[in-house]
């Protein structure tokens, strides 16, 4: 048998190991294994994988650098990192090695999923539930991206929100009982903000007016949440402003021009679809557009969150 050959039946065996959960037989096994083949990218990640199963992340974080030099372009070691680095609370690494892992993988879930995690608990909220929403939109039955973005929500009092995510989760599964038992929370915590609402009218005082007009919807903040508050603003309004920067080129020029493209290619009377450049071109600038627009939305909605959700 070949030496290749040979490898793969050991790597079965090591998978077969882990599937009856057999982690310390598969980490032997492994081991032995790369130290035949040290710079083996496959067995360098199934090793890794295997210590944070059997609850050894320090062990798990060493290997998975280990690949990330050996093989700086694989996502997977970047973000299988990232995933370690989260677990042991040391999220600003953890953070700067899932976006290494996205700029080779840009439409990885798990990556997203990992970068939320991170930058919750780096108290960057807003950009949190961005990452939350992308990993939702590349994979939209990831339960967990749902019920995480669904508490982020539910932390900001923002109870609508919350319910939303968690009834996404009931779609998916319905037999979900923690979405269930969040979802009735949620709905309990929003009919008792509508109880304590008066539902009575108020005669307006001249002497109340007056000082109300003085102190008119001034909130009054700790340095903390002033700090987070602005940290909030300005990666909400960077991130709007850097994809509103994108809209206008892609009205101005893009869209005119595939248009044109078109409107030739309609009139031709022989081989009008021969050329389908023309039709994917129109289809790629139309799902820009509607992704610069929906980050530009969903930014003015979280602004809009944010500050009823604070007064």
């Amino acid at each position: 048998m070949s030496a290749g050959g040979t490898n793969q039946s050991q790597e079965k065996v090591a998978r077969s190991l882990i599937r009856k959960g057999d982690y310390p037989a598969a980490i032997d096994l492994l081991q032995k294994m790369l130290e035949a083949a040290p710079t083996d990218p496959e067995i360098m990640e199934l090793l890794g994988t295997v210590y944070f199963f059997n609850k050894q992340p320090d062990q798990a974080r060493e290997i998975f650098e280990q690949l990330t030099v050996a093989e700086p372009y694989r996502a997977s070691g970047w973000i299988n990192l990232g995933a370690i680095l989260n677990h042991i609370g040391e999220h600003k690494k953890a953070a700067d090695a899932l976006r290494k892992g996205l700029q080779r993988d840009r439409q990885n879930a798990e990556a997203y999923y990992n970068l939320a995690i991170a930058q919750k608990a780096l108290k960057l909220t807003t950009m949190a539930i961005s990452a939350y929403k992308e990993a939702i939109r590349i994979k939209p039955d990831m339960i967990d991206a749902h019920l995480n973005l669904g508490l982020l929500y539910a932390e900001m009092n923002n109870a609508g929100l919350a319910q939303q995510c968690y009834m996404a989760v009931l779609k998916i599964n319905p037999n979900s009982k923690k979405a269930k038992a969040l979802l009735e929370q949620a709905q309990g915590t929003q009919k008792n903000a509508r109880k304590s609402a008066s539902p009575f009218g108020r005669l307006v005082d001249e002497d109340d007016l007056s000082r109300n007009l003085r102190s008119k919807d001034r909130r009054i903040l700790n340095e903390v949440q002033r700090d987070e508050e602005r940290e909030m603003v300005q990666a909400l309004t960077k991130r709007i402003r850097q994809q509103a920067k994108g809209l206008a080129p892609l009205l101005e020029d893009d869209v005119h021009d595939v248009l044109h493209q078109l409107q030739i290619a309609l009139i031709q009377s022989e081989n009008r679809f021969a050329n389908p450049d023309t039709h994917r071109r129109f289809v790629k600038t139309i799902r820009q557009l509607k992704e610069l627009r929906t980050v530009v939305a969903d930014g003015f909605a979280e602004l809009k969150s944010h500050l009823s959700s604070a007064s």
